[in-house]
């Protein structure tokens, strides 16, 4: 398993059977990838959209 930091997040990537699976937060991304580098950029996206979210909610 790699972990890492992006902002504020924590991302956790891992593989099993050829298949990687990547964490935002806890929270497990619902499908797996065949490449590394499909879960850690679907993993960005998913930061970036809860940072997304997070600023909406608090300009209200």
């Amino acid at each position: 398993m790699r972990t890492f930091e992006i902002g504020k997040h924590i991302v956790k990537l891992s593989e099993n059977d050829r298949r990687w699976h990547a964490d935002v937060d806890g929270a497990s991304l619902p499908r797996w990838f065949l490449t590394e580098a499909d879960a850690w950029t679907s993993a960005v996206h998913e930061a970036l959209r809860l940072d997304q979210e997070q600023a909406a909610l608090a300009r209200g």
